[in-house]
């Protein structure tokens, strides 16, 4: 029987029909379907990135300190992409789950630049900084532009990319050279 219902009436009806052995059919119902298979999706792609981005510092880092060092941006990633949804007040959206990847590879790929060439230059925090500056930058001014999108998930997507990327530049370009003059790495 055809029956047009909203999205709270749907979710409300819904465990009662299928208690009593019927089931809703449409869009609302096969987008809740899919809504949920994606979640657990992106959930497991986001917990592959970070294993395989902790498997590359490990690999490539061969050092705790070269590893915490790293981790330092890798987090404050993180931290940027869910602080500026907050702070925009946007949701967490598939789209903007996207971000973590992405600031995701952005940090260590900053942090990398400065940790590999921090352990054979004494001035690597000066060398990369322009490096790190153009890599980040251009994912920044990438994303950037979504943040003026009349699409809310689309904005999401910008803005969250804008605070992990552009908080674990920060913290590379100023922290980790600080971190790494007091406590230097090892030469390899």
């Amino acid at each position: 029987m055809p029956l047009r219902l909203d999205e709270a009436t749907l979710v409300r009806l819904t465990p009662m029909v299928e208690a009593a052995g019927g089931r809703f059919v449409g869009t609302q119902p096969l987008f809740r379907v899919v809504k949920g298979i994606a979640r657990e999706a992106v959930q497991v792609a986001v917990l592959l990135a970070l294993v395989g981005i902790l498997v590359v510092i490990a690999f490539f880092g061969r050092s705790w300190r070269f590893a915490l060092y790293a981790l330092v941006p890798l987090l404050a990633s993180q931290a940027g992409v869910f602080g500026a949804l907050g702070w925009g007040g946007e949701p967490l959206t598939f789209l903007s789950l996207m971000a973590i990847p992405i600031a995701l590879g952005v940090s260590v790929d900053t942090a990398f630049n400065l940790l590999h060439r921090a352990r054979s230059e004494a001035d690597a925090p000066r060398r990369v900084a322009r490096v790190n500056a153009v890599c980040a930058g251009t994912t920044l001014a990438g994303f950037g532009g979504m943040v003026f999108s009349g699409y809310r998930g689309l904005r999401g997507l910008g803005l969250a990319c804008l605070g992990g990327v552009a908080l674990a530049l920060l913290l590379t370009q100023w922290l980790l050279p600080v971190l790494l003059e007091k406590w230097p790495l090892e030469k390899k």
